[in-house]
């Protein structure tokens, strides 16, 4: 589920191709997995980030994420079409 190098760790989490089979979609699955994407990367305060396409874009944005950057366009295509946005979400600074 979660991506991640000794080089990235110290500045950010990727998730990467995050996706639910049709037949579960709606049951939580994709919201539980972005979910422990940013505790794990709360826990070493880094920000997560992941790609998405105009299709869920919203979807992330409900979810905490923000977006950051857009891709180049026809950077990442998939079979739901193109990638097009980088999403982010950041923990909260500790007081």
């Amino acid at each position: 589920m979660v991506e991640t190098s000794d080089a990235l760790k110290s500045e950010r989490w990727h998730l990467h191709m995050l996706s639910v089979d049709p037949r579960f979609q709606g049951k939580g699955i994709e919201k539980m997995l972005v979910n422990e994407g940013k505790e794990r990367a709360g826990k070493d305060g880094v920000c997560v980030q992941l790609y998405c396409g105009d299709h869920n874009k919203r979807w992330y944005e409900r979810r905490g994420l923000k977006e950051v950057d857009r891709l180049p366009e026809g950077e990442i295509e998939t079979e739901l079409g193109e990638l097009g946005w980088v999403m982010e979400w950041n923990p909260e600074p500790e007081s």
